[in-house]
């Protein structure tokens, strides 16, 4: 085999990984249908499209399907209540309607979640921040104590140039570095070549990875 051709196999081949600390082992199986859905759409529209270069509505719903078919039962962007203002609630603070991303019942257990999309670069710095900013959300919504608070983020990777193993495995590197949260990722060897143009700007995404921080207690 030549060089070239040796090249391109390895930059096609699948790369799938479920990272889980002990106090999220419960999530395991969740994250593992999440990763099929999203190499079943790839699989489905023959690497023209998937689930993770859209929006965040799109990710959340993808997310949703991975519960139901995990067992769990789901409720997505319902209204509710929300302290004002964009820090901490304190004793004061008046609440507003708002939405919520999503509740669900799954294993024995009640979550409510919000989340975040990003489109990450090799750096994993947008990761950080929009978890951050899931947590941030977190501490407006309403919800009773019994309630798991995750904050969640969906992070497809977008790149310049076409997709190279180098770029995907420093991505992982630092994904898996993350501490304190459940992660995922997914990069299907017949989705390396899914790019989108606008003006002079092109720029590929292999895949998309999900991040899911455990809030409070």
């Amino acid at each position: 085999m030549n060089a070239a051709r040796a090249k391109n196999k390895d930059v096609t081949r699948d790369s799938r990984e479920v990272v889980i600390p002990g106090k999220l082992r419960f999530l395991e199986d969740l994250l593992w249908e999440w990763v099929a859905i999203q190499e079943r759409s790839i699989r489905i529209w023959k690497g023209k499209d998937a689930l993770w270069w859209y929006n965040e509505r799109v990710s959340v719903g993808g997310f949703a399907g991975a519960i139901w078919k995990s067992g769990g039962i789901v409720l997505e962007e319902y209204s509710t209540e929300k302290f004002d203002g964009g820090g901490a609630p304190t004793k004061t603070a008046k609440t507003v309607i708002g939405r919520g991303d999503m509740d669900f019942f799954l294993g024995g257990r009640q979550f409510t979640m919000e989340a975040k999309q990003c489109w990450s670069r090799v750096k994993i710095k947008k990761v950080k921040d929009a978890l951050a900013q899931a947590d941030r959300d977190l501490t407006r919504c309403q919800r009773p104590g019994r309630y798991v608070r995750l904050a969640v983020v969906f992070a497809a990777l977008s790149l310049t140039g076409r997709s190279t193993e180098s770029d995907i495995a420093e991505w992982t590197r630092q994904a898996r570095e993350l501490k304190d949260c459940a992660r995922a990722w997914v990069f299907p060897g017949g989705g390396r070549n899914l790019s989108f143009s606008w003006g002079d700007n092109h720029r590929f995404y292999p895949g998309v990875g999900v991040f899911v921080k455990r809030v409070g207690s």
